[in-house]
């Protein structure tokens, strides 16, 4: 038997309409799904991509089998996205910044394992998995030095915080990151995407019986074996270094009005069987 200890799930907007993130609790299957971010411009019925994303994973868990392996898993859930372009898939094949994309982390009860695609995260067996990406280092990274030059200007974080002039100058390498996605190499990542990915680069782990395991997604930068550390954790970022271009560098920063950078997802849990 499943037992949650505690859950978490938050729009980094304070509007549940608008969250990317998404949690999933059945008996065969525990799970955190982060949608991507939109870099295009598509709205699917209102819902920007990314929410669309999770909503069609979301969906697609309840229908799963439970004696389901990570790789069928995995070809499962990308094929509801491929499902989802019905006969534009040539637009979406030539246009990848427009396709739905969505990282998964999910426990299935039946094999005791845990498997990642993309860049979720989870503690199992008390060791920290964050699956960060090379791409996202790099484009950070980019983003931290344009802004400590706009600082140098004048530019106060506040006004940063309004106009995030760094998210802008790191924007076509965004778009250009599609490119390397479900590709080999060093910035190469996996992302549900609807097209061709690996499902063999799956992350596997095997948590000892009856331990704790947390599941999360992004939107924690600091993952603890608790609830309340993280958010702690998150709440000195956002406190500190509202634009996360310092403490912890991201590709985005704090908007005014919002409460994260990111839409936040956090559960753990124990199987008890």
């Amino acid at each position: 038997m499943i037992v949650v200890y505690e859950k978490q799930l938050i729009s980094k907007d304070g509007n549940p309409e608008t969250n990317e993130d998404g949690i999933f609790i059945n008996d065969s299957y525990i799970a955190v799904v982060d949608g991507v971010t939109a870099k295009g411009k598509l709205k699917w019925n209102g819902k920007k991509s990314g929410r669309h994303a999770r909503d069609i994973i979301l969906e697609a868990l309840k229908k799963a089998p439970a004696d389901f392996r990570a790789r069928e898993m995995i070809l499962y859930l990308n094929r509801s996205l491929f499902d989802e372009y019905g006969e534009n898939t040539q637009f979406f094949k030539e246009n990848k910044e427009e396709r739905l994309q969505a990282n998964i982390i999910l426990y299935s009860a039946f094999k005791k394992e845990v498997w990642c695609f993309g860049d979720c995260r989870c503690i199992a067996n008390g060791e920290i998995h964050l699956h960060e990406k090379a791409i996202d280092r790099f484009t950070s990274e980019l983003r931290s030095k344009f802004l400590e030059e706009e600082i140098k200007r004048g530019k106060t974080v506040e006004e940063l915080m309004r106009h995030d002039t760094g998210r802008e100058h790191i924007m076509p390498y965004l778009l250009k990151q599609t490119d390397y996605a479900n590709a080999k190499g060093e910035f190469g990542y996996d992302v549900l995407d609807g097209f061709e990915i690996d499902a063999d680069r799956t992350v596997i782990y095997k948590p000892e019986a009856n331990s704790e395991i947390v599941l999360a997604s992004d939107g924690y930068p600091v993952l603890r074996g608790t609830l309340e550390e993280s958010e702690r954790e998150l709440q000195y970022i956002l406190s500190n270094d509202k634009l996360l271009f310092r403490l912890h560098k991201e590709t985005k920063g704090l908007i005014s009005g919002n409460l994260s950078f990111d839409d936040r997802a956090y559960i753990r849990f124990t199987d008890t069987n």
